[in-house]
């Protein structure tokens, strides 16, 4: 199906000084192939998921014919059920002999050439005006739309729903869905003073592989194509469902990034795919280099999972003694290197803790350190396991 767009308006505001260089460098880390895979341009903002990519989107419909995306059985909803109706023959004989269901998705320009207007419908493919003079006329499409008294009409614009990509069909300041979902609102008690809002975090009107990213704000744009990226590299499946979804409820919150989300902001099915995009761009730029100098390390840099954590460590001296213990031993390590490592880390930490409580200058001075500090701290040890703070083999294997 051809999809036809509006240009992108843009959204009120604009990116300064360090969050706009970040959003500029997670969109200049998008390659060129991703973005062609994905329809994707900077005008329309609307992404366009390939029916035959394993990993992007989901399949055509198996029965000939129909242009819908499967979802089970590798068939339509529509499909799908008409194949239940028929007593769940063998699908390979059904999509043989099955016919495609009627109804269509999408809105195309009007079949009048050059006519911008969208058409009234698949059944009707031309615009209202259009459609009217053919009722008039009494003729067919056909012969309708080659005669010399049929021009094309000058558009309406845009609808003016900043996540919508589709065009006004009359005076009305919305696309045909959205005039009617705003007559919905208005009928549910939404007053004209709501109106500006409801025109800025109302879902778009998608239809099949069709997911709009606009009215997003630009740092969220650049994370989800970024994140989109970065998962199907390591060969993570996404589909268009899910990610409609996420971009309808970020719409609506109105967060300046993916990284302000909180999960239980978001329904729990997409909770797992919006952690997974937030990941993906926390790992954007970071390096061991630059980890190390930070007092919480992200283990994937170090090609490890989890967080390793040097916050308990109160003395400056032993926090660098810390991580630069870590920094050699992680690449020594496998399996759980990152759980192995945060346990001694966490004996340096009950280590600096002795020296803060039974130091005067709270063991900031390492050569003030001596022989006495090590005792008073492995009294401590015994306090902490007589109490039951720690257990007796992690008493041994602190010592």
């Amino acid at each position: 199906m051809k999809v036809t767009a509006a240009p992108l308006r843009p959204t009120a505001g604009s990116e300064e000084g360090k969050e706009g260089s970040r959003t500029a460098e997670l969109r200049a880390a998008v390659g060129q192939e991703i973005l062609d895979l994905l329809g994707w341009s900077d005008e329309v903002g609307m992404l366009f998921f390939p029916y035959d990519h394993h990993l992007l989107g989901m399949p055509k419909c198996r029965v000939t014919g129909c242009s819908q995306a499967s979802v089970a059985r590798r068939l339509c909803e529509g499909c799908r059920l008409r194949w239940r109706q028929a007593g769940r023959p063998d699908v390979d004989e059904y999509v043989e002999h099955a016919r495609p269901g009627t109804r269509r998705t999408g809105v195309e320009d009007c079949s009048v050439k050059g006519c911008p207007r969208p058409f009234r419908s698949w059944r009707n493919p031309v615009c209202s005006t259009h459609l009217g003079q053919l009722t008039r006329l009494q003729v067919t499409l056909e012969e309708f739309l080659v005669r010399d008294d049929v021009v094309p009409l000058p558009a309406f614009g845009p609808c003016e729903v900043l996540a919508c990509h589709r065009k006004r069909d009359g005076r009305s300041p919305y696309c045909h869905g959205h005039r009617v979902r705003w007559s919905c609102a208005v009928k549910r008690g939404l007053s004209r003073h709501d109106e500006a809002r409801w025109r800025r975090t109302t879902a778009p009107v998608s239809a099949n592989n069709e997911v709009s990213l606009r009215g997003l704000a630009d740092r969220v744009v650049a994370e989800i194509l970024f994140g989109i990226q970065a998962r199907t590299r390591e060969g993570l499946h996404t589909t268009q469902p899910v990610l409609r979804t996420l971009t309808n409820r970020l719409r609506e919150l109105e967060l300046p990034s993916l990284t302000a989300v909180d999960l239980d902001q978001v329904s729990r099915g997409e909770r797992g795919f919006c952690s997974s995009l937030v990941t993906q761009v926390s790992r954007f730029g970071l390096t061991p280099e630059g980890e190390r100098a930070k007092d919480v390390w992200n283990g994937a840099v170090f090609g490890h999972a989890g967080y390793l954590r040097f916050t308990g460590i109160h003395q400056p001296w032993l926090r660098s003694a810390a991580k630069e213990w870590a920094f050699f031993s992680l690449p020594q390590r496998r399996g759980k290197a990152i759980a192995t490592c945060q346990d001694v880390v966490s004996a340096f930490a009950l280590l600096s803790e002795s020296l803060k409580l039974q130091r005067e200058d709270c063991g900031n001075d390492i050569r003030a350190v001596g022989r006495r500090d090590i005792t008073a701290f492995t009294n401590r040890l015994s306090y902490l396991r007589h109490t039951g703070v720690i257990s007796p083999r992690r008493t041994v294997v602190i010592s």
